[in-house]
């Protein structure tokens, strides 16, 4: 659900910043700044939250078709 939007990474060397996707971000481990520093995901931080906060929505959904169906 939420794979299109885009957080924005910055290079704790250079201080580049670059986008990427949360979907890019799921594939991926690590990327390598335009300076050659490669920075390293800990896709732990954003993927058990993200989970969570889709489940919510999932909920939220069946919730409101319960509602209507009645």
């Amino acid at each position: 659900m939420f794979d299109t939007a885009e957080i924005e990474i910055k290079c704790p060397k250079c201080g580049t910043k670059a986008k990427k996707t949360i979907g890019w971000l799921k594939t991926h481990n690590s990327m390598v700044c335009r300076c050659g520093t490669t920075i390293q995901f800990d896709k732990s931080k954003f993927t058990g939250p993200l989970k969570k906060v889709e489940k919510s929505l999932d909920d939220l959904k069946r919730s409101f078709k319960r509602l209507e169906n009645r």
